[in-house]
């Protein structure tokens, strides 16, 4: 059940947060998408199988994660331009009358205001696609052929350099191809929130005319 707010409550709630990295703890509330979760799960476990039974090379499975992780940079670069798009057109939606309704009002199972709760949906998805694209970005950065990883692992021993490098391409590539398969299958979850709040907008500027409409009615 949703319980109102008192003004100083919702007043001092809005501005809580100070940074990206706030909102995306606060946005961890929000129930997981169970869909999105056992997708995630079963793309994990084929991935580690493919790693665990495939007779690739290091060299192989490390040439496989750089295209894997130079396709998600271009990937969440892109999208990145699309998500804001989709978050203005959703955000304009919303009459301030409906916004102030939504920040006075808390969602009972994460202890947000429907406000946040909304627009941390939408803030989650963007820190995902933040994150994912710095990881893609450090792949390339530091573990291109001859950066800065290849030059650490030829200080230690051989033996254990062959055995570290096989477990960081190993782990490497099913981190980048799980973040990759979970950045579209939120990118599908934040096209419906978007359908979804604008539905929400329509739906409340209808049903305040019926009220007002019937309330005329009513006086007359």
């Amino acid at each position: 059940m949703a319980k109102k707010l008192n003004n100083k409550d919702f007043m001092q709630e809005l501005t809580a947060e100070k940074n990206l990295f706030q909102i995306y703890k606060q946005a961890r509330r929000l129930p997981s998408k169970k869909f999105n979760n056992i997708a995630t799960g079963i793309t994990i476990l084929l991935l580690m199988l493919y790693v665990l039974l495939n007779t690739k090379s290091e060299l192989d499975i490390a040439n496989e994660v750089r295209t894997l992780s130079n396709a998600g940079f271009v990937f969440t670069t892109q999208m990145l331009a699309f998500l804001l798009a989709g978050f203005t057109v959703a955000a304009t939606q919303i009459k301030p009358e409906l916004l102030k309704i939504m920040a006075q009002t808390t969602e009972e199972e994460s202890q947000l205001s429907f406000l946040k709760y909304i627009l941390f949906s939408f803030m989650y998805v963007f820190a995902i696609y933040m994150a994912f694209a710095i990881f893609c970005i450090s792949i390339k950065l530091f573990a291109s052929t001859g950066g800065l990883c290849s030059i650490l692992l030829s200080w230690i021993n051989i033996d254990i350099a062959r055995i570290v490098k096989k477990w960081l391409v190993n782990v490497g590539f099913v981190l980048v191809g799980t973040c990759f398969v979970n950045s579209i299958l939120l990118l599908k979850s934040f096209v419906f929130n978007v359908y979804h709040i604008i539905m929400t907008g329509i739906r409340w500027e209808l049903e305040k005319k019926c009220l007002n409409r019937i309330s005329s009615d009513t006086d007359q």
